[in-house]
């Protein structure tokens, strides 16, 4: 009756309308399975669905009876279930079933079917992921179907047409986003370009099709649409790689992570039997350790994969750590455990460092990786920046040191780690390629992460489709580290980004889960000093399992505090455990039954106090008898009520405690105001409470400024303590204690706190008068500088910053200062002379709290907490105030220095134990910061330059050794020392193999 319709505004709406149809069509139901539930002797009971089953985190198992179905190779199981499971054919993990992956093809021939289901969701970021049921997870069911090929061709032509036309008309009008909604009149297409106009036909001729049921027709009409628009010259090419980001621990403890790699490779290695151009990569040793133990035969799948170049196992350190925690030594043991997971996967080390997800990176990053053979680094996080955009895609990231790393950072969304390859994410990623003049490529990992599950079916088929299409980049799958090869031919072209990359978010971070991040730097200080006993023995190295789980711990979202709270009860009771084990070996390894005499374990010459009150002199990792401590008989340390000193340093204290004015060698340290207030916050961000802290809150602080109780504690004339306590509020109570050491030219104190203050922050407050622009703090592997007078926006945003335990703030040129030195702290704030120590944080822990109802309902836990804020109770931790001058502080009273030695007192042992090296000399900012033992029983020395300085240092050697530059993985860099010297440079980790000649 009408001619052919041209009102093509209402095309999409149609189009919709048919996907709509064509997926209702898809799947055919066959049968519905019988479902049996496991008991726990192992019986099977009949179970009507749908069914609620298990606590948070438990596991539950099923079996399916077989269908009765003809199975003819096209005989596909769906099990639809809150939870995540892993479907098991004749013993073995064929697939994973979770909200994004509901269905699999079954094989021609099997004789069981078995699940093995926990109560857990993955695949978190899907839309159809609505949490567990507080009954249980709910099991709706699980059915034998067929699924129409026709159909799913169509659904995913249809698909990628609709989003492409709805990616035009955004572009040519906003307005015309409601042609894709089924309400309203459509915005009349004035201004349209031929573009759309022409791919709105052919979308209005394929619904014509569908209508008359001629599904063949439609199918060949869709694929010369695809001909017809192809991709254009100035597209990118995509590299697209299969990824799921696994967090070994978040909302679930380290068991359920470990089974969510199960869940994820099994996944996997389905998809690569149903697509043979898929290709995956995998970062994580830590997840193929577990793979192993847990299902053997899946890891020689896995490896089998890898050989076959279709499975990148890539990362280089064993897991995604933080970087801005962990001290220097245990951050390149994660490269070093890594490197060395990834040479038996691989047959030689990975090249590539990947962290999509980590929240900040050190200045000392591109060094490290250096340090392990690693040329190339990929992140996505710094997208998450909320004040100023990350300026570069592809570029060379500049370590402090100078070392060179060719980097590609994915510029489209928040979430990109985690992405399904549509239209828009494809197009933002090409879009927002800064270097997409001289890069003309683009990294696309793809599928569902945090929660594990990774790629489908569906991403592989839209991968199909985007090969060589019109507007998009082409896209294709392949490898990531022949990605950066690519890159790196133009490796000249590309400009330089210089020092760290901080995020502008997760500041809290630095500081939340204060009782852990304590424990995680008593287990550094345990294990370096269980290595440093082992090398005066010449035993070989510690136990591997230590370092493991030390590392292990520095995964993301464990030590930064963005865990569940029963993941920390689990790690801290075993970190507590390998402390214990550490130290007895130590202990066992130095000492006799009686100890005789004290070790010095720093690098520098050291007094030390025996029990009774005596002094021993001590040169750096030597012994002394300690029958040889002579009497003291300096100058007592002077104490009143408001004073306290000894010859290098005098304290003044008003009523609060605070220090009213503080001296060293006789020179007033420029304070504005009293020194170690201590200011409380509110904190309750906007968003991710366990990982922030808003500007706003550091700006409505308290100081609390109750009167103090004081008293004295003097142990000996040399060795005395002044004593405040004092009330926070009518809940929390901190015992402040000054310690002054006679033989100590700075000040330490203790702080003995009873927290109860939820939703808040703690931190001790320095007001002082030394406004230079650059406030100096630790990192991994030395220093780096940020300014504390604002300029610009980035520097705003740096309103709480990290730091590896010190900070330094000075007049400008550093010619004078005060060094805050910290035993475990990591969040510090500097503005205008005054500089901050977050102390404590108590913010809402993850899992906790009405936002996590639906995956966690409390009638389903039985870890339920006390307080669902963290890190209410005591806490004990301490700090130092030092004195900074340029060129006059002594190598062992840098701030980086009394970082790591400081907090640490001399050890029983055997008279006569020592090592063949006695520090360094020659530069002040450089010392020896670690000793490794070896396999033959030689051992590494690890020297680091801390200020910013260059110039020739001696390693100060016994007759008879030698040493000889190392890389991180061992390998000789040139020929042993002459007369001991090394060149010096700025912020340099150099490492030396101690032999003897």
């Amino acid at each position: 009756m009408l001619p052919r319709n041209h009102i093509l505004k209402f095309a999409p709406r149609r189009a919709l309308t048919n996907l709509k149809l064509l997926k209702r069509d898809l799947w055919q139901t066959v049968e519905t399975a019988s479902i049996n539930k496991l008991t726990a002797s192992g019986e099977p009971r009949s179970i009507e669905t749908p069914h609620y089953w298990g606590k948070i985190y438990g596991e539950q198992g099923f079996t399916i009876d077989l269908p009765n179905a003809d199975n003819d190779g096209q005989l596909w199981l769906r099990w639809i279930d809150q939870g995540e499971s892993t479907l098991y054919i004749d013993g073995k993990p064929f697939f994973g079933f979770d909200v994004a992956h509901r269905e699999c093809l079954l094989p021609k021939s099997f004789s069981s079917l078995e699940i093995r289901a926990y109560c857990i969701q993955s695949a978190i970021w899907h839309p159809e992921a609505t949490g567990i049921d507080p009954r249980g997870s709910e099991l709706k069911g699980a059915f034998f179907i067929r699924r129409s090929e026709a159909h799913w061709k169509l659904i995913h032509d249809l698909q990628i047409l609709i989003e492409l036309i709805a990616a035009a008309a955004r572009k040519e009008s906003p307005e015309l986003s409601n042609w894709f909604e089924h309400k309203g009149v459509p915005t009349d297409d004035h201004n349209v370009t031929p573009f759309t106009r022409q791919l709105a036909r052919a979308l209005e001729s394929t619904c014509d099709l569908l209508d008359l049921k001629k599904l063949d027709d439609a199918s060949a009409l869709l694929d010369q649409t695809f001909e017809n628009f192809p991709s254009e010259a100035w597209n990118l090419d995509a590299t697209v790689n299969g990824h799921s980001h696994i967090d070994l621990v978040w909302m679930w403890p380290e068991s359920i992570g470990e089974t969510k790699a199960v869940h994820t490779f099994t996944n996997v290695d389905y998809l690569m039997d149903r697509y043979p151009e898929f290709q995956f990569g995998y970062s994580q040793p830590a997840s193929y350790e577990a793979v192993k133990r847990l299902d053997p035969a899946l890891f020689d799948r896995v490896s089998n994969r890898i050989e076959q170049g279709r499975w990148e196992a890539y990362g280089a350190m064993y897991v995604e750590s933080d970087t801005l925690i962990p001290c220097g030594e245990a951050l390149a043991r994660s490269f070093e455990l890594g490197q060395a997971g990834f040479a038996e996967l691989n047959g030689s080390p990975s090249k590539l460092c990947w962290l999509p997800d980590v929240f900040g990176y050190s200045g000392s990053l591109p060094q490290l990786m250096k340090h392990y053979g690693v040329e190339y680094f990929f992140t996505n996080k710094v997208t998450w920046s909320e004040s100023v955009a990350f300026p570069l895609n592809s570029f060379k990231w500049v370590g402090s040191d100078g070392s060179e790393i060719l980097t590609h950072i994915h510029g489209e969304t928040v979430q990109f780690y985690n992405g399904c390859a549509t239209v828009d994410e494809l197009e933002r990623a090409q879009n927002r390629h800064h270097q997409a003049d001289t890069h003309k490529e683009v990294l696309i990992p793809t599928g569902y992460g945090d929660g594990g599950g990774g790629p489908t079916e569906e991403m592989c088929e839209r991968i199909k489709r985007l090969q060589n299409l019109a507007s998009m980049p082409r896209c294709k799958w392949g490898n990531i580290e022949p990605f950066y090869d690519r890159l790196d031919t133009l490796r000249d072209d590309l400009p330089n980004f210089h020092g760290e990359i901080l995020i502008q978010k997760h500041r809290g971070t630095y500081t939340s889960r204060s009782t852990f991040k304590s424990r995680y730097r008593s287990a550094e200080k345990a294990l370096q000093l269980a290595e440093i006993a082992a090398a005066t023995k010449g035993s070989g190295p510690i136990n591997e399992t230590w370092w493991k789980r030390v590392v292990f711990s520095q995964f993301h979202d464990i030590l930064p505090g963005s865990s569940v709270t029963r993941a920390y009860l689990e790690l801290e009771a075993e970190f507590d455990q390998i402390i214990d084990e550490a130290k007895a070996f130590t202990s066992e390894i130095l000492s006799s039954e009686e100890g005789s005499a004290l070790f010095n374990t720093s690098p520098f010459d050291a007094q030390a106090w025996t029990e009774d009150g005596k002094l021993l002199k001590i040169p750096a990792y030597q012994s002394a008898e300690i029958a040889l401590a002579e009497s003291y008989e300096g100058p007592a340390v002077n104490v009143t009520e408001s004073t306290i000193g000894n010859e290098h340093l005098k304290a003044v204290f008003n009523n609060k405690g605070e220090i009213e004015s503080l001296e060293f060698g006789g020179a007033q340290v420029a304070s504005s105001a009293p020194l170690n207030q201590l200011w409380v916050y509110p904190n309750r961000p906007h968003d991710h409470q366990a990982w922030e802290i808003d500007r706003t809150a550091l700006s409505l602080g308290q100081q609390e400024t109750s009167q103090a109780d004081v008293s004295i504690n003097r142990t000996h004339d040399g060795l005395v303590e002044l004593c405040f306590k004092r009330k926070l509020s009518e809940k929390s109570s901190v015992l402040v204690t000054y310690r002054c050491d006679a033989t100590k030219p700075y000040l330490e104190i203790s702080y003995d706190i009873d927290w109860q203050e939820e939703h808040s922050y703690l931190k001790a407050i320095m007001p002082t008068e030394y406004r230079g622009d650059n406030v100096r703090y630790g990192q991994a592997v030395g220093s780096t500088v940020r300014n504390q007078n604002p300029k610009t926006i980035t520097d705003e945003a740096q309103f709480e910053v990290p730091g590896s335990r010190w900070a330094l703030i000075s007049d400008d040129g550093e010619r004078e200062g005060l060094s805050v030195v910290t035993e475990n702290k990591y969040g510090f704030s500097a503005r205008h002379g005054t500089i901050g120590v977050s102390l404590l944080s108590s913010p809402l822990t993850t899992g906790e709290g009405p936002g996590f109802q639906n995956p966690f309902p409390n009638s389903l836990r039985e870890d339920i907490p006390e307080n669902i804020c963290a890190d209410l109770g005591r806490h004990s931790f301490k700090l130092i105030l030092a004195p900074w001058q340029s060129g006059k502080t002594e190598a062992s009273q840098h701030p980086a220095a009394l970082a790591d030695y400081a907090f640490t007192e001399a050890l029983t042992a055997t008279q006569g134990t020592k090592l063949p090296i006695h520090g360094v000399k020659g530069l002040d900012s450089v010392f020896i910061s670690w000793i490794q033992p070896c396999e033959d029983g030689n051992f590494i020395v690890k020297t680091t330059e801390t200020m910013g300085a260059r110039g020739t240092v001696k390693l100060l050697l016994d007759e008879g050794f030698r040493a000889t530059p190392i890389d991180g993985l061992k390998t000789p860099l040139g020929t042993a020392l002459e007369n001991n010297e090394f060149q010096a440079t700025p912020y340099k980790l150099n490492c030396f193999l101690i032999t003897a000649n």
